[in-house]
């Protein structure tokens, strides 16, 4: 299309002459509201008014009303007030759920039951424990009120439970020597130890030594329980940067038991860590049980001189493999002395 026929572009203008001047606002800082003064507490702002009208005390329906905004309970569980040991508020709330208990199931009231107990044992009230187990839920298990209690060290609770278990259907064996150890709390250990059969297998040192309670070790290496020290209470006590456990522990419950016992992997670990020092009679003992390689492994690590003569009487009541292999490795070279 030629230029002359194109339609000409509009361009708006910048300033129009016919265009009023607009007016500017201008925003002024609002002034700061004053926070509301407080409320009065709600009970004097109840009791001011029953004293100004004492004839409300006659409309039942406003007595009712009343008491239901003055009642706290509806904020509070019945778990929540037994842990903090308020004895008349848990009664009021069961009282108040009186209808909804008596539509529970038996499980669903042994639920109930069991996370209001053990809050109660968690923190020693005793009273509170006394009224859930023996009033409001008399047909209920004691389950796991025994080992919240052990894991806070409440020994008062467990003697109370001790002395009702009969009557309350307490349930013991299970975690509680458990967390007794791993919480610190050697007067509950000790009492648990006296008073009930805790299951075996729970390696209780092993879990002593992560946090280095060297008193609770050294007790329980004193009523039998080395047995379930396994390498790991040396790894936890390293771990843990517990060096006087660790010393205490590898003098005591490994090196010379690790090869005694036959344990081939506690050996080599206190080993590479740089914790075993072996004598002669580590070396006997291991002949005396029969351990062959345990034996190959004290030779090859610990090459100091071993009377061989002695080695081989040992050995010729105990175990004939080491015989043989004290012979074959030229480790016996005065084997004619038996």
């Amino acid at each position: 299309m030629p230029a002359s026929l194109q339609p000409a572009r509009y361009y708006p203008p910048l300033l129009t002459t016919t265009s009023t001047p607009t007016s500017i606002s201008i925003s002024m800082p609002r002034a700061a509201r004053r926070p509301p003064p407080p409320s009065p507490p709600l009970l004097a702002s109840v009791a001011f008014v029953c004293r100004q009208w004492p004839r409300v005390e006659a409309l039942d329906h406003v007595t009712r009303e009343l008491d239901a905004l003055l009642d706290c309970s509806q904020l509070w569980t019945l778990a929540r007030a037994s842990g903090a040991g308020l004895e008349h508020l848990v009664a009021r709330i069961a009282a108040r759920d009186a209808q909804i208990l008596r539509r529970m199931d038996k499980l669903q009231r042994q639920a109930l039951a069991t996370t209001a107990m053990a809050a109660a044992a968690a923190n020693g009230h005793v009273a509170v424990l006394r009224l859930l187990a023996e009033q409001l839920f008399p047909c209920a298990r004691v389950t796991k009120a025994v080992e919240t209690a052990a894991r806070n060290g409440q020994v008062e609770v467990l003697q109370w439970l001790h002395e009702r278990q009969e009557a309350l259907d307490v349930f013991w064996g299970a975690r509680e020597m458990l967390v007794a150890v791993r919480g610190g709390h050697l007067d509950v250990a000790q009492w648990l130890h006296r008073h009930t059969s805790p299951p075996e297998h729970q390696f209780l040192i092993d879990e002593a030594a992560r946090n280095g309670d060297l008193v609770m070790i050294q007790w329980l290496h004193g009523v039998g329980a080395a047995d379930e020290c396994t390498v790991n209470a040396v790894a936890n006590a390293a771990e843990n940067g517990h060096l006087e456990t660790l010393k205490w522990l590898t003098e005591h419950c490994f090196h010379k038991e690790s090869a005694f016992g036959g344990h081939f992997d506690i050996l080599d670990f206190l080993h590479r860590e740089g914790l075993a020092s072996c004598t002669a009679d580590v070396s006997i003992k291991a002949v005396a049980e029969g351990h062959l390689e345990i034996l190959e492994w004290l030779f090859l690590h610990y090459p100091e001189p071993i009377p061989s003569g002695r080695l081989l009487r040992i050995a010729k009541r105990h175990d004939l493999y080491c015989v043989d292999w004290l012979v074959r490795t030229g480790k016996a070279v005065d084997y004619d002395m038996w």
